[in-house]
């Protein structure tokens, strides 16, 4: 991969011995492993900020090749810094390290049990728990102490994200969804290397960038991808094969876009997001595919599958030799029994690879999606909706006030938007006329609006996804944890998840609503795609936005990125495939404005309205 940027990575840690701003609990966390330890441990640190109550100041010590992902989006964490300056960092009310457990370097309990007494039991449960398995939990440079650990894994059934559990901490496992967030600047990527609109396959040869010389025994030889691509391409000749890696990978001739050490590590996710399948050995880029919700095919030879696989891969391993993890302090440097290349993993034979590429691919379902509204914003229409607008007021006890103003909870906590007096009471109707049911929602990049609230109080199983849940916090350093405890209250959950990346399982939820969200982002195509992956088929995606007319691309107005207009809708939807000959016309565009200008709902952006549509999701006939 490139190297991540460095402007923004501060070269000195924290010193001296002030604490966190407006009382937040100052944290230092030293990530130590490849790509795939930092995923798990960033997910587990996310869990943390969650869980503790109290807000907290996270900076995170790390890999210089992890930082542009690991840190993207992530809200809690406020400062990156290089590892090597982890063990003169001060100031910290809590110090810990995490590879294959929680270990707690330093911590004021004193403190933490006045100010922070869940985060004072948590950080005690985890004392306990390593306290119980201290004989495996030795320092990480002995390697019998990593071989034992991976026996007592196996023994206990215990997976590589278990290890960081500790009973009646908080919860923590295989099944919480991981933290990774995609930026927008990333999306153009497809596009630019000749991968958009694309189905392509993806492959790394299994070299972890941690290990700097010798032989990877983790790899996959270069002969055998070779193999496999041919054989791949004879069966799928519209399919295109995309390696991505480190510089240290060696090329596979046969592939049809080289990019190996060409793109950064939010690139290469990107990319990895959008591929029909990846093929690898076992490894971070595993990891990666995994917690962008994508199906691998991993080659398991030195790492026992019990411990790193995934149920929803296809895990294939070798039969020749035993798992020989950590069995010597050099295992990653060749194999061990002297073999040129790693013995297990050759015997993997091409052939049987692609018997399992081939069922994946054979039996991969394909959908079809169907407009079936596609409205505006007319002060007729709003008045119609008066009725679903009062009873959303009424249950959620919010004080009606004129569609020009926003209306706001008590402490901001909930609130509802000038145009969202429109767009939530549409949503509404058009989840009322899927039949009194419950139903399960997602409502993606809601931050602390209403209807997530609403939706619950209306008894469906409701999840609020954004990166964030600060926006607008007047100066609250609590709102984020007063309104994920708000939301556990009311029986919905608020969860942080990228509207390019929400974590949960395809075809998750019957309905998935974005209000007025896509304006504020570039490629709302891969957006929109990745809102239809997690809709259920038979289910709807309702989609509220900013309309203008023209000059759509980078506009500035506040925080408004990219404003749809009528054409460029057409295209997006197109790119989905569906073939809408017109969205909106110029004169119902130039209408539905003059409504705007009449009801005062101004905010911000010079000719503008505000209209939505519905997609239906189904299964395409095989």
């Amino acid at each position: 991969m490139k190297k991540a940027a460095t402007a923004l990575i501060p070269t000195m840690p924290r010193v001296g011995t002030r604490g966190g701003e407006r009382g937040e609990i100052t944290v230092a966390v030293h990530m130590v492993g490849g790509l795939g330890d930092n995923i798990i441990s960033l997910t587990w640190m996310r869990e943390l900020y969650i869980h503790a109550e109290i807000p907290l100041h996270i900076d995170f010590y790390g890999r210089l090749s992890s930082f542009s992902l690991i840190a993207a989006g992530q809200s809690f964490i406020r400062g990156c810094y290089y590892a090597a300056l982890f063990k003169a960092a001060q100031g910290y009310d809590i110090k810990l390290r995490i590879l294959n457990f929680v270990e707690i370097v330093s911590a004021s309990m004193k403190k933490l049990e006045i100010q922070a007494p869940t985060l004072a039991r948590i950080l005690k449960q985890y004392d306990a728990h390593n306290k119980k398995l201290s004989q495996y939990y030795k320092l990480a440079s002995k390697t019998e102490s990593h071989n034992a650990l991976a026996d007592y894994d196996i023994l206990v059934k215990r997976n590589r994200w278990d290890r960081l559990r500790a009973e009646g901490a908080f919860p923590f496992g295989t099944a919480t969804p991981p933290s990774i967030f995609l930026e927008a600047e990333s999306m153009a990527i497809p596009e630019s290397v000749g991968l958009d609109e694309r189905r392509f396959i993806t492959l790394n040869t299994g070299v972890d960038e941690v290990v700097t010389e010798g032989v990877p025994p983790k790899s996959w030889p270069v002969a055998n991808f070779s193999c496999l691509v041919r054989m791949l391409k004879a069966e799928f000749p519209e399919l295109l094969f995309v390696q991505l890696g480190g510089g240290r990978s060696p090329k596979i001739p046969e592939v049809d876009i080289d990019l190996v050490g060409k793109t950064t590590l939010q690139e290469a996710a990107v990319i990895l997001k959008q591929a029909a399948l990846h093929i690898d050995g076992e490894g971070g880029l595993v990891h990666l595919r995994r917690a962008l919700g994508g199906k691998s095919v991993v080659l398991f030879g030195p790492t026992p599958a019990a411990i790193f696989g995934y149920a929803e891969n296809i895990n294939l391993v070798s039969d020749f030799c035993s798992p020989c993890m950590w069995m010597i302090r050099d295992w990653m440097k060749g194999c061990m029994r002297g073999f040129p290349e790693a013995e297990c993993l050759k015997r993997l034979a091409p052939e049987t690879v692609a018997v399992a590429v081939k069922k994946h691919l054979n039996f991969q379902v394909s959908y079809i999606y169907l407009l079936t509204d596609i409205s505006l914003y007319t002060s007729e229409a709003r008045q119609n909706f008066e009725p679903l607008l009062d009873d959303m007021l009424q249950i959620c006890g919010l004080e009606k006030k004129p569609i020009s103003q926003h209306i706001l909870g008590p402490g901001r906590i909930c609130y509802i938007h000038a145009s969202k007096q429109w767009e939530y009471p549409y949503a509404i109707s058009q989840i009322n006329a899927m039949g009194e049911k419950k139903l399960k929602i997602a409502d993606i990049g809601g931050g602390r609006g209403a209807l997530s609230w609403y939706l619950a109080e209306k008894g469906h199983d409701v999840t609020a996804f954004d990166i964030n849940f600060k926006w607008d916090a007047k100066g609250d350093a609590e709102i984020e944890q007063k309104y994920v405890a708000f939301a556990k209250s009311k029986g919905f959950t608020a969860a942080f998840g990228s509207v390019f990346n929400i974590p949960a399982p395809d075809s998750s939820f019957d309905v998935v609503t974005s209000i007025s969200v896509v304006e504020h982002i570039p490629h709302k195509y891969y957006a929109i795609q990745e809102m239809l992956r997690v809709l259920k088929p038979g289910g709807k995606l309702i989609l509220t936005y900013d309309l203008v007319l023209t000059h759509h691309l980078n506009r500035s107005e506040g925080s408004r990125l990219e404003i749809f207009t009528p054409e460029n809708i057409r295209l997006c939807l197109a790119k989905l495939g569906l073939k809408v000959e017109e969205t909106y016309t110029e004169a119902d565009v130039e209408a539905s404005i003059a409504c705007v200008l009449a009801d005062n709902l101004l905010e911000g952006v010079k000719d503008c309205t505000f209209g939505a549509l519905v997609i239906e999701k189904s299964v395409a006939n095989r």
